[in-house]
């Protein structure tokens, strides 16, 4: 394999054996009061090329107390995983799946001594060197916390509160040694970046059921709150020509040293009412509101309310289908709803500056984008009738309907005129309606003992149509 003659490269980066590592331990235990659950795991895997493996530790612990008329339960679950050789996935020459494409047979990887052939006379990259020298490191901590809190009132009247925390941490590091590959453009080069995402949110619910008149009447209602806020930082640095080697983190390449730091934050605040009413399981009838607000609007222009309607009939339940031998199944429901939509970019009612330039060794201010200070939610109506049925013992069942939805107010990026400096603007621009209908059906052919012969199928149309820009 050290030889000028014949050298195979995808032996010498492929990992012949490639072991995966996975340990757990768990326990659990309680009582009609109380119960817990513990567990630790461990996993290693290395990749089928060199340089690369994953590793991961992770724990968890669960539990549950009922006490009288209050429920406490919280789980939490904490999660470290290393990984290195992130040039696997893409067509840096650095990679060292794409070597065996790129290096001939004729040239080697290593000296008549064993050492590595550095710098490569072919010119490209020592791919077997670079995965046994070069740094592509991932390290990311995650953990995540839910818990809540009941307290059964009476009544048919339960109080739930809910609360929890997503945190999320992800350090990256990258070294390029200055001898072979694409460090050796720039005297060897280091990259260290840290990154954190941090969500909390909570729910306060009051939940109502009750059952009555013989069992006929049923209803059921919630009114509740929600919060969720988002903050995320970044913090990231560079640099090149390190003193000698061995050198790995950026405070030693002083060379063309750089920072750049980042910091943003979102928050949704919603509320929440809920009805619902049934007569025998025959009539059934729902109603929402939604009022939600989102700070990537404006104030004034943040809220948002969103009601929708629901009903449905249970046809078979009918005294006159009691005793059918054809239709075991049947039932129309119809509904129509509104839903909101606040996918855009944060800032972008803002009108903002950037600070991040120079000129003439001083800093200096520049608009950076155009806001829109009366953009808002982008609206979906939608309306759904639809006949859901079972035939012969449920032999053949489907359903048939018809949707349309109609969005408003989209939420567009609108290209501006370059004179005004800018090259586009989010706006509420335009609305589309989709309809169509949809057919579906599940058919039991044949049913003979422990075998059958089921045939599935569906249909669906779709028209689009542009009605405002």
């Amino acid at each position: 394999a050290r030889g000028r003659v014949d050298f195979n490269w995808d032996q010498a980066t492929r990992v012949n054996d490639a072991p995966i590592q996975s340990y757990d331990i768990s326990a659990a235990g309680g009582d009609a009061d109380q119960n817990f659950r513990v567990s630790l795991g461990y996993k290693q895997q290395d990749a089928i090329n060199i340089g690369s493996d994953y590793e991961s530790v992770s724990g968890s612990v669960s539990y549950t107390r009922k006490a009288g008329k209050v429920t406490l339960e919280t789980s939490n679950r904490v999660t470290n995983g290393i990984r290195n050789g992130l040039l696997e996935g893409n067509s840096y020459f650095g990679n060292v799946v794409t070597t065996k494409f790129f290096m001939p047979v004729t040239q080697t990887a290593y000296n008549p001594d064993g050492s590595y052939l550095v710098p490569h006379p072919a010119g490209l990259h020592n791919t077997v060197y670079l995965a046994n020298t070069d740094i592509y490191k991932q390290d990311n901590t995650r953990a995540i916390s839910n818990n809540s809190l009941t307290y059964d009132i009476g009544y048919g009247i339960k109080a739930k509160s809910t609360f929890a925390i997503d945190y999320n941490s992800t350090f990256v590091h990258q070294y390029r040694n200055p001898i072979e590959g694409d460090g050796s453009f720039t005297d060897g080069n280091s990259y260290q970046a840290n990154s954190r995402y941090f969500t909390w949110s909570t729910i306060n619910r009051l939940e109502y059921s009750e059952v009555f008149g013989d069992n006929e009447h049923f209803v059921s209602a919630i009114i509740g709150q929600s919060y969720q806020k988002n903050k995320s930082n970044s913090l990231s640095a560079s640099g090149e020509a390190p003193a000698s080697e061995g050198l790995y983190y950026v405070a030693s390449f002083p060379t063309n040293q750089e920072g750049y730091a980042a910091f943003s934050d979102w928050s949704v605040l919603s509320y929440l009412a809920v009805a619902n009413y049934s007569y025998k399981d025959k009539y059934i009838f729902n109603f929402t509101w939604r009022n939600d607000g989102s700070s990537r609007f404006a104030s004034g222009y943040r809220f948002g309310n969103f009601f929708s309607y629901g009903a449905a009939w249970n046809i078979s339940n009918e005294n006159f289908l009691a005793d059918s031998s054809i239709i075991d199944n049947l039932k129309f429901r119809a509904s129509y709803g509104e839903t909101g939509d606040s996918n855009i970019s944060l800032n972008q009612y803002q009108s903002l500056f950037g600070y991040s330039g120079d000129y003439n060794d001083s800093g200096v201010v520049y608009p950076t984008s155009f806001g829109n200070g009366v953009i808002s939610w982008e609206k979906a109506e939608k309306l759904d009738l639809f006949l859901d049925f079972g035939l012969f013992n449920n032999r053949i069942v489907g359903s048939v309907g018809y949707y349309e939805r109609n969005s408003k107010d989209l939420l567009q990026s609108v290209p501006l005129s370059l004179t005004t400096g800018f090259s586009s603007q989010v706006q509420n621009v335009g609305d589309v309606v989709n309809k169509g209908i949809e057919v579906e059906i599940d058919a039991t052919l044949l049913k003979i003992g422990d075998f059958s012969w089921d045939i599935y199928g569906n249909y669906a149309t779709v028209e689009n149509e542009i009605t405002r820009l």
